[in-house]
This record gives C-alpha cells, sequence and structure tokens, in this order.
C-alpha cells in the first residue's frame, strides 16, 4: 500500500470510527447496555465518563493518524476538532431529550476535547514507548 493509500485507509478509518460513535451515542439502547445500574449513581456516571475519554481518544488518535502530522500546534488542533466533535454530539443529544443540564453538557465537551488530545498525543508519542 502506498503512502497516500494508507493515508486514504486511515481517513476511512476515523471517518468510521466518528460514525460509529455519533450514532451510537446518540441510541438510547447503547446507553442502556453501557450504563450497569447494579454498581449505583456515581459508579454508573464515572464508567460513562470514562468511556467517553476512551472513545475520544481513540477518536484522537486516529485523526492525528488520518492527518500524518504531529507537532504543538497540530496536536492542540487535534483536541479542538474531537472537542468540537463532542459538542455536536451533546447538541443532538440535547435535541433527542437527554436529561443533563448545561453543566454536564460543558463538562462532556472538555472530555472530549481532553480525550482528543491524549489520543493525539499518544499517536506523537516517541516510538520507542511502545
Amino acid at each position: 500500500m502506498t503512502v497516500i493509500g494508507s493515508q486514504r485507509f486511515a481517513v476511512l478509518v476515523f471517518i468510521a470510527a466518528s460514525l460509529i460513535l455519533f450514532f451510537a451515542s446518540l441510541n438510547r439502547e447503547v446507553e442502556g447496555a453501557t450504563s450497569p445500574s447494579n454498581y449505583g449513581a456515581r459508579a454508573q456516571t464515572l464508567l460513562r465518563k470514562t468511556y467517553s475519554v476512551v472513545a475520544f481518544a481513540i477518536l484522537g488518535y486516529l485523526f492525528t493518524w488520518s492527518h500524518r502530522r504531529t507537532g504543538t500546534l497540530w496536536l492542540l488542533a487535534s483536541g479542538v476538532a474531537i472537542g468540537s466533535f463532542s459538542a455536536i454530539i451533546e447538541f443532538f443529544q440535547h435535541r433527542m431529550g437527554a436529561p443533563e443540564g448545561l453543566v454536564w453538557n460543558a463538562a462532556d465537551t472538555l472530555m472530549g476535547l481532553f480525550g482528543g488530545l491524549f489520543g493525539a498525543l499518544f499517536y506523537a508519542r516517541p516510538k520507542k514507548w511502545v
């Protein structure tokens, strides 16, 4: 596979993962399956927020991989891009009647930003860390 071919593949993987995350985040059945009620409300919230950060970190990694760029500004741009995607998800969840208020919407958007940044940093890490 050529460099251009592998970059196109990376872009397709990023788009597919983004679409899966977007539609899964709007699906009540997915929310129910990822929110075990036997742990209590606090543990349930912590678990779901952890899922969120991990999912956005994966997207941040894929976003950076698909663009093949690193550097401080690019890593910050990756975090902002994924954070913006998180804000879009929050908007649609709000429109669909999600019970969270603005404080949780803002917190979730920040989790998207930090998750995206963590994923981008992981992509840019020195390869000897592997």
